[in-house]
């Protein structure tokens, strides 16, 4: 409600204020006893002073077509101010720790600390990730229907070329002043421009008037690809200082604006989808206290509007929060099924963490959440965060990350990224409810039946129906008969089942660490170096849950079943 009052509230009291002052000062400056105030402003106009007058407006003329021409619009807004800030503490922090850096001594700046964009490229000697870094080309002032709700389009920067699908794309050394192209730094402040006179979908009219007016103006103008290589600043930024201020930026100018890339798409995906990727980890660490998961869902209907392109994902776990408000889960996997196909085989996969609590969270950021209800989604407009509000988000994101690949070996390799994802589907797919309410009361039912089976020596012809392995087992005693072996194997089914009721009963697949679960984890240990549960294992393994089948790997360090020949 503030938000859309202020401006209107604003705009009519500098009117006021402007009219009142005005009126005051002439009469403070006139003879009271002559004459009204209004009497000598027409008289002062009509006189002689009407020469002075034009003077002193041909000199305001003047000085605002000077400043217009001369002063560069982007040097005089707040993006400079935010860049040199983020390069002096992150960019500035790496070079001074290798003892690199020569600060100014006034202002603590090295413009050394920041460099060319195109020197993260593979004939630079850089061996690292292609960055893509995502911005807004806000195109508020535009005429196209289909852009209504949207009033803007994804802006991106790599070292190789850099554009938008609205504008083209040239090559990255040919965007920016210098002669190595836009720098990092610039990149990287306008990637989180998020206030701005016109910032895409959030943009308004009057909060565009009034952030200009107090040059509240974290975005950067720059020339439109589509002109083509040439001078980045514009001699006449009044014209474009004037479209901050009425909100009519456009994509049609020969300069474009551009702002965070959260006022298009928040989660920085958007570009990962229309290159197709296959493999996508996203860390949405947004202010959303109610965990809406305003991003994600913006992203999924832009990526099926614009590439058509499915994104499949279920984030009930995250949503779903008890008493406490903690969730279930950071972390969901998805599919991404690129132009609508629905073989599974075929679709990319999408690592989705969320900045949310569980409870299992080490100490000191329990203990912040208990001081600061709103963690981890305290407002943005707190830019300075004290020692212990920054330790706690990355210590949160430190404890996010671990959680979620926590049973899950990273590859060395790209060719083992495959097994990874469809393993991180797997870990993180969700329980099925009816599991959780029925599942005690089929196995139990299934106890009784191996035991009526065990103990009837008339149904023996059975076993290797039921296992077709069970040539091959042979526990117990040497001197131990069939009758007793095959009562041993059965009675190793009956512990298995046991241990796989405890397991989803306990959530040891989470919980295998917690004090009051490590009695069940000894007992559990133990029975896995018996040799009739281990033969018990080998013959029914395939029967098992995926995720029971993963623990008794993982953590009971049972042997994965062999890959054998599929039989005719």
């Amino acid at each position: 409600m503030l938000a859309k009052l202020a401006p209107f509230v604003f705009i009519a009291g500098l009117l006021i204020f402007v009219s009142a002052g005005l009126d005051q000062l002439l009469a403070a400056t006139m003879d009271c006893k002559c004459q009204s105030v209004w009497q000598t402003l027409d008289w002062s106009i009509s006189s002689s002073q009407m020469g002075e007058l034009a003077i002193a407006a041909a000199i305001s003329a003047a000085t605002l077509l000077l400043l217009a021409w001369r002063v560069d619009i982007n040097e005089a807004s707040m993006n400079p101010f935010y860049r040199n800030r983020l390069v002096r503490c992150y960019l500035g922090a790496a070079r001074a720790a290798l003892g690199r850096r020569r600060p100014n001594l006034f202002t603590g700046f090295d413009f050394a600390d920041d460099f060319g964009l195109v020197k993260l490229r593979a004939e630079e000697g850089y061996d690292g990730p292609v960055p893509i870094i995502n911005t807004t080309l806000n195109l508020t002032g535009g005429e196209n229907a289909a852009l209504e709700e949207r009033r803007a389009t994804s802006f991106f920067f790599t070292p190789y070329r850099s554009g938008s699908t609205e504008t083209g794309c040239q090559r990255t050394e040919h965007i920016g002043k210098f002669a190595t192209g836009i720098r990092l730094g610039s990149c990287v402040a306008t990637s989180g421009a998020a206030v701005s006179p016109n910032m895409g979908f959030h943009t308004s009219a009057p909060v565009a008037f009034l952030m200009t007016f107090f040059n509240v103006r974290l975005g950067l103008w720059l020339r439109s690809p589509k002109v083509g290589p040439g001078k980045q600043l514009s001699r006449w930024g009044l014209w474009y200082l004037l479209k901050e201020l009425f909100a009519t930026a456009d994509v049609n100018d020969r300069y474009i604006y551009l702002s965070d890339g959260g006022h298009f798409e928040n989660l920085g995906v958007y570009e990962l989808i229309r290159r197709r990727c296959r493999y996508i980890l996203a860390c949405d660490a947004e202010e959303d206290p109610n965990l809406v998961l305003e991003g994600l869902g913006n992203l999924v209907r832009k990526a099926r509007i614009d590439f058509g392109a499915e994104i499949v994902i279920d984030t009930s776990q995250i949503r779903q929060r008890d008493e406490n408000a903690r969730s279930r889960a950071h972390c969901a996997v998805g599919r991404i099924h690129y132009d609508g196909n629905p073989n599974e085989a075929e679709a990319g996969y999408l690592i989705y963490l969320k900045a949310s609590l569980t409870g299992d969270e080490v100490s000191d950021v329990l203990q912040y959440k208990a001081q600061h209800a709103a963690f981890p989604h305290e407002s943005t407009g707190d830019q300075f965060f004290s020692e212990s509000q920054f330790e706690s988000y990355r210590a949160l994101g430190d404890h996010i990350v671990e959680k979620a690949f926590a049973r899950q070996k990273i590859p060395a390799r790209r060719g083992e990224l495959e097994s990874l994802m469809q393993a991180m589907s797997e870990d993180w797919a969700l329980p099925s409810q009816f599991t959780e309410e029925h599942f005690a009361h089929h196995a139990e039912q299934l106890n009784r039946l191996w035991d009526e089976i065990r103990k009837d020596p008339d149904l023996a012809y059975l076993d290797p129906q039921l296992f077709p392995d069970w040539a091959k087992a042979r526990v117990g005693p040497h001197d131990a008969g069939f009758g007793g072996q095959r009562r041993g194997l059965y009675l190793g089914q009956t512990i298995l089942q046991l241990m796989e009721n405890v397991y989803l009963d306990l959530h040891l697949d989470t919980e295998s660490g917690h004090v009051d679960n490590q009695g069940w984890m000894r007992l559990f240990r133990r029975w896995a170096a018996s040799s009739l549960v281990q033969q018990a294992y080998e013959l029914s393994q395939d029967t098992s849950g995926d995720r029971f089948r993963k623990f008794c790997q993982q953590e009971l360090k049972f042997p994965p079943r062999e890959a054998k020949a599929a039989t005719p």
